[in-house]
């Protein structure tokens, strides 16, 4: 959803909207397929030129474990809180940002895309390495069988890296 800079009363605006998202991929690996929609409920206050964004969204997505590659379900709900300003046009080459400017979003030609800036914290919401439970033990790095479900029958001689086999040995022999 795009909104243009002039369709913000001083009163400001409220929206809700469900979020346009091309392609589960574009919010990174680990994301296999949307189990639902992006819902958005925001509130936009304009002052002169910048516009203030606060408010809500949530997703149910399946991701990967990181573990054990299965498909897990992951429900997220997260509050956005953002400022808008345009985009200046003797923006120089590097700029240096404080440390309030780094809450700062530019726009292009009055237009503010909702869209992104909501895909944009979905992203950062995921998490690093999801997990189908906490006690996911993996996959087996010799035979690729899951250890969780149905375990392996490679044995631990079989396992070891030979640049340890030193340490393997003086193991045994304690």
């Amino acid at each position: 959803m795009k909104i243009r800079l002039e369709d913000i009363p001083k009163e400001g605006r409220e929206v809700f909207f469900i979020v346009n998202v091309p392609s589960p991929g574009e919010l990174g690996p680990q994301v296999k397929k949307m189990d639902g929609p992006v819902n958005a409920r925001l509130r936009l206050a304009r002052r002169g030129k910048k516009v203030f964004l606060k408010g809500e969204f949530d997703a149910s997505l399946i991701l990967y474990c990181s573990r054990c590659l299965e498909e897990t379900p992951v429900t997220l709900a997260a509050p956005l809180e953002m400022v808008f300003m345009p985009q200046p046009e003797d923006m120089a080459e590097e700029v240096v940002l404080a440390e309030d400017d780094l809450a700062i979003t530019f726009f292009d030609e009055g237009e503010i895309d909702l869209d992104r800036a909501v895909l944009d914290e979905l992203t950062l919401a995921l998490p690093m390495a999801p997990l189908c439970s906490p006690e996911c033990q993996g996959i087996c790095p010799a035979c690729g069988k899951s250890h969780t479900k149905d375990g392996c029958g490679c044995t631990d001689k079989h396992n070891i890296d030979p640049r340890w086999a030193k340490l393997a040995q003086l193991k045994e022999e304690d």
